[in-house]
């Protein structure tokens, strides 16, 4: 690994991110994967976006299917974050763990979470090694008012104190 590989990956992990599992639905095959590289866009029209490395089942995917629900996880989701990160679990096994609804567009909906999205693909962009999904907002609901899952220093956090 070059010595700018190691630096840039020991700063970014001093940016501590909220965990999600995006969700998707194709045909009859749901589909999900944890994410940490999720932002606000948008207000108006209202968007966000989710960072999708090229060589996971999803990110052909999100192309096809052109929806995808974003679900916040809160702090007593971790193990939930792992099975959903987790390359060797199936998919149908993956969803086995938890509770899923549909949302509007199909597209599997955590229950509970703290909050979830539900988006239309608005664009996606190639960058190097990931492509960059940009959704347009078409639902948004907030669930419950616990503690986020953090992730931060290559670590899982699950409280917040404020300043």
């Amino acid at each position: 690994m070059s010595d700018l590989l190691t630096a840039y990956k020991e700063v970014m992990s001093h940016w501590p991110s909220g965990v999600a599992i995006v969700t998707s639905v194709l045909g009859s095959k749901r589909y999900g994967m944890t994410i940490s590289s999720f932002t606000s866009v948008s207000l108006h029209p209202a968007m966000v976006s989710i960072c999708v490395d090229k060589r996971a089942q999803m990110c052909g995917l999100l192309q096809k299917s052109k929806k995808f629900s974003v679900n916040i996880l809160d702090n007593t989701q971790v193990e939930l974050a792992l099975a959903f990160a987790n390359h060797d679990i199936e998919m149908h096994e993956r969803f086995q763990k938890a509770e899923f609804n549909n949302s509007e567009t199909q597209s599997p909906v955590l229950n509970p979470c703290l909050a979830w999205l539900d988006c239309e693909l608005h664009s996606f962009h190639d960058t190097g090694d990931h492509v960059i999904y940009v959704g347009q907002v078409l639902k948004a609901k907030t669930v419950e008012q616990k503690d986020p899952v953090i992730y931060y220093k290559r670590g899982w956090y699950g409280h917040l104190t404020r300043l």
